[in-house]
């Protein structure tokens, strides 16, 4: 069993690397966060980021979380 600091250690870095706190939408990103909508469409060309704003803002949305930056 690992001491208490060793394991608050281990917590902090994991919540600095949060993805929601590293991540930073694109400027075409921007109307999926900033939509009120509750349900999105997206669309757009190969590997303009659909799929990972879209898991971004269900992350948010499922820990009830906003992006960062977008408060």
């Amino acid at each position: 069993m690992s001491s208490p600091l060793v394991l608050a250690a281990a917590e902090y870095a994991r919540r600095r690397n949060d993805g929601l706190e590293t991540f930073r939408p694109m400027e075409s990103q921007m109307p999926m966060f900033t939509s009120g909508a509750s349900e999105l469409l997206c669309r757009g060309g190969n590997r303009s980021g659909k799929s990972t704003a879209a898991a971004v803002r269900f992350a948010s949305i499922a820990r009830d979380k906003p992006v960062h930056g977008l408060n």
